[in-house]
């Protein structure tokens, strides 16, 4: 089991890397919107799914071992074409139309193949080293390998490879570690790689304690499916959303998002690792699941409880020290949030694939219900970004996710009274969500601190707070007519409520400046609205049109409602388009 963990290891670290460094190339193609992050999210983990429900008939005439490296060497060699590809896809998609269907069908035609072979990678390997007698244990340990070479990725990457060597020189160490990872794989047993068969010839196995995972029912594996498909839907919505409500805390910064991954991705792993033992020694997996769904609802409610002191521990660790001390402390306090549900859904999924897969051709069914996770997770992703949280609210979208936790371990299988004892817990739920407090971003936005912030006599008066889809605006006042306008707490612009005429000189020059230098201008372009001091200086001249390109919405309704008419967003000459700039 050594040398398979250690591929994974190899292989989950490329994974993350790729991951981190080609959405990075795509924001700077395709555009920083939620809807190009969203359409390349999609396509990258669309071929995860494909890869993952292809991997039963590739199985059946590849062995597991030479799957796997073939799988390998797949990635390695995409992940060399996309270093010289990337870099030129920006002149090539100049002449192409703005709009969501090329950028889709170019992040798909990009991604599908190495995302593919990434997807046929782990049922590959179940299938090298899954031993009958140990399913769950095995299958604990290779999917917290794997969870914990997407750390090393995600951590390295974010805080290392990129700020030293550049997105190529970290797309190349993947690069190194795909076919270090294809190179260990001809050390495979190819006795091992078929699929549910007996251990290599000569391999004495020593007796395992492991108790037997016998042949799912069909109530059971549905059941299973039901926890795969729910876990991957709730964690992924719930991860998108602690995000963007955390972002607050640690600044949008790579570092800070790099910070979430690494938490949520530790839990994860310590989950399965804590599985493994458990797996050795049960006889009925699927009696856990039940309980597993029920544990981990609550702790996604008490998650989101505990998200509302976040302002009061944000102010008690700046009075601890310097400012490394503070964020360090907030860090400790935001894994304490964050692991207990990510602990226990890291548990639950190879304990349902366990009860998915059973003990016959074991590699074969991991591949379908690997492809179930995936999707739903896919659905979460996009469902939570794009449309749940601008809609309805991150608090609204936190507790969703628990109550659909919840309300999932009822319908798995077990005698009546477990039954209606789940379904009291989930009565339970619905009663906690509402009437604890849930998450408010009034005092949120009030605790962030910025290094030349300028000192705030007093709480700040909120005169509007609307959540986005790339950010949190607000606009907040400290005892005065002069407004702040924030983005995730980041003063953007600044406004006075009384003398709407009023514009920082920096923003004011910066369209004047142009202006005044071109010999006879009449179209101006501003990227990026903020508080519309720029644009109504523009207005202000002899210009025919200005264009404006505005990456969130919210930013426009904030000036609309804080200064009116004054905002001159009713001039004929002003075209504003909601969208990113590169596709203006």
């Amino acid at each position: 089991m050594r040398l398979p963990v250690l591929l994974l290891l190899l292989s989950g670290t490329a994974a993350l890397t790729y991951q981190v460094v080609w959405f990075r190339w795509f924001a700077l193609i395709f555009g920083v919107s939620a809807e190009s992050a969203g359409t390349v999210v999609a396509a990258f983990f669309l071929g995860l799914a494909l890869g993952s429900a292809a991997a039963p008939r590739a199985l059946r005439r590849h062995s597991a071992a030479s799957l796997f490296l073939g799988a390998e060497l797949g990635i390695g060699l995409f992940g060399l074409v996309m270093l010289f590809v990337l870099p030129r896809l920006p002149p090539a998609l100049s002449g192409l139309p703005p709009g969501l269907p090329w950028r889709v069908a170019a992040s798909f035609a990009l991604l599908v193949l190495p995302t593919f072979f990434m997807g046929l990678s782990f049922p590959a390997i179940v299938g090298a080293a899954v031993r009958t007698t140990r399913t769950g244990p095995d299958l604990s340990t290779l999917y917290a390998a794997n969870t914990v070479g997407a750390i090393l990725g995600a951590a390295t990457c974010g805080f290392w490879w990129i700020p030293h060597v550049g997105l190529d020189g970290a797309a190349a160490i993947a690069v190194g570690a795909n076919f270090l990872a294809a190179l260990g794989a001809t050390r495979l047993p190819g006795a091992a790689a078929r699929t549910g068969g007996p251990g290599p010839p000569g391999r004495s196995e020593a007796p395992s304690r492991a108790a037997p995972v016998r042949a799912p029912e069909r109530s059971q594996s549905r059941g299973a499916l039901l926890v795969l498909s729910v876990t991957g839907f709730a964690s992924i919505a719930s991860e998108v959303t602690w995000t963007k409500t955390l972002v607050l805390l640690t600044g949008g910064t790579v570092y800070g998002f790099t910070l979430i991954l690494a938490i949520f991705l530790s839990g994860l792993a310590a989950g399965a690792a804590v599985a493994r033992r458990m797996l050795a020694t049960t006889i009925r997996p699927g009696g856990v699941l039940g309980v597993g769904m029920l544990a981990t609802g609550a702790a996604l409610l008490l998650a989101r409880s505990l998200l509302t002191w976040i302002p009061t521990v944000a102010d008690a660790t700046r009075a601890v020290g310097s400012p490394t001390t503070s964020m360090l402390l907030q860090a400790l306090f935001v894994a304490g949030i964050l692991l207990p549900p990510t602990f226990l859904m890291g548990a639950l999924f190879p304990t349902a694939l366990t009860v998915f897969a059973g003990s016959r051709n074991t590699a074969a069914r991991v591949g379908p219900a690997y492809a179930v996770n995936t999707l739903a997770s896919v659905a979460g992703s996009l469902a939570a970004g794009l449309w749940l949280i601008p809609r309805l609210g991150s608090d609204a979208v936190l507790a969703g996710c628990a109550l659909l936790v919840l309300a999932a371990a009822p319908l798995l299988p077990g005698t009546g009274r477990i039954r209606i004892a789940r379904a009291a817990a989930v009565g339970l739920g619905v009663a906690v969500v509402v009437w604890a407090p849930g998450l408010r971003f009034e005092p949120l936005i009030a605790s962030v601190r910025y290094e030349f912030d300028e000192g705030a006599p007093g709480p700040p008066e909120f005169h509007f707070l609307q959540e986005g889809r790339t950010g949190i605006v607000s606009v907040v006042t400290y005892g005065s007519s002069r407004a702040r306008l924030q983005n995730n707490g980041l003063n953007e612009s600044l406004l006075d409520l009384q003398d709407p005429s009023f514009g920082a000189p920096a923003e004011v020059w910066l369209g004047l400046a142009p202006w005044l230098l071109h010999p006879a201008p009449e179209t101006a372009f501003v990227a990026g609205y903020g508080g519309g001091v720029t644009v109504r200086a523009l207005l202000d001249t002899s210009l025919r049109e200005v264009q404006v390109a505005e990456l969130e919405a919210a930013t426009v309704a904030a000036a609309r409602s804080v200064l009116g008419e004054a905002a001159r967003l009713g001039d004929t000459r002003l075209r504003l388009a909601i969208a990113d700039a590169r596709h203006r």
